[in-house]
């Protein structure tokens, strides 16, 4: 297929690619992840979408995150998304709470702390209803993402708060992303200064799952909560 031609075509190899690297992450490939995201790039290119340009960049920059990339690569595919353009969307969405996790993994609490400020002017526009996906963004899931960026910096009272607003609104029916705000709560006990509580809540919020439910972004999380109480005990 030639550039620009069949652009619905390519419209949905992007999507479909992005969720592609989520499926081969969620399997313990982050290579072929990171493959797939930059497929996703190319396939929207090709579209000549410039929202679905964003989109990959962003989402592929966010999920990327989660998966336990080091910033670097963050940093370079979430700013690329951002430069395309600067109305508010999903994709910038995605973008700039993926450079503030990056940034968060830094310890950079001014450029994090930036980046979600502008997270928060544009989420009214782009927030969608209750049920989580790839292409949404509730208000509970947004509140679970900020959980961690807060708790990567220390930021325990701001971290606790978005927790409560994601266990408040989540649905009943998504009880299993409770494991997450239970993991981000955790890392912001940890980084209160309580090394052994956060290393208990962690485990025992771990196992508390069934085997099928201990995804590999579950299982990233813990050992994040177990590195982040060693720093705290050497330092």
């Amino acid at each position: 297929m030639s550039r620009g031609g069949g652009s619905a075509l390519w419209e949905t190899a992007g999507r479909l690619s992005v969720v592609m690297g989520m499926t081969a992450a969620s399997l313990g490939g982050p290579t072929a992840s990171a493959r797939w995201y930059r497929t996703a790039v190319a396939a929207a290119d090709h579209s000549g979408s410039g929202s679905l340009r964003q989109w990959t960049r962003g989402q592929g920059a966010l999920a990327l995150v989660y998966e336990g990339a080091a910033p670097e690569p963050v940093i370079a595919m979430a700013g690329d998304g951002l430069a395309l353009s600067e109305k508010p969307s999903l994709g910038r969405l995605c973008a700039l709470l993926a450079l503030a996790h990056a940034f968060g993994k830094r310890g950079l609490s001014g450029p994090a702390t930036e980046a979600l400020r502008e997270a928060d002017d544009i989420f009214p526009s782009v927030e969608t209803g209750e049920q989580a996906s790839v292409f949404s963004m509730p208000r509970w899931g947004y509140a679970l993402t900020k959980t961690l960026v807060y708790a990567r910096l220390g930021d325990v009272e701001r971290s606790q708060r978005e927790q409560d607003t994601a266990d408040a609104l989540r649905p009943a029916s998504l009880g299993r992303y409770a494991a997450h705000t239970g993991v981000h709560r955790a890392l912001s006990v940890v980084a209160s200064g309580d090394v052994d509580s956060g290393l208990d809540m962690a485990r025992e919020t771990l196992a508390g799952l069934p085997e099928d439910h201990r995804s590999q972004v579950l299982q990233g999380f813990v050992a994040e909560v177990k590195a982040a109480a060693s720093r705290r005990a050497k330092g």
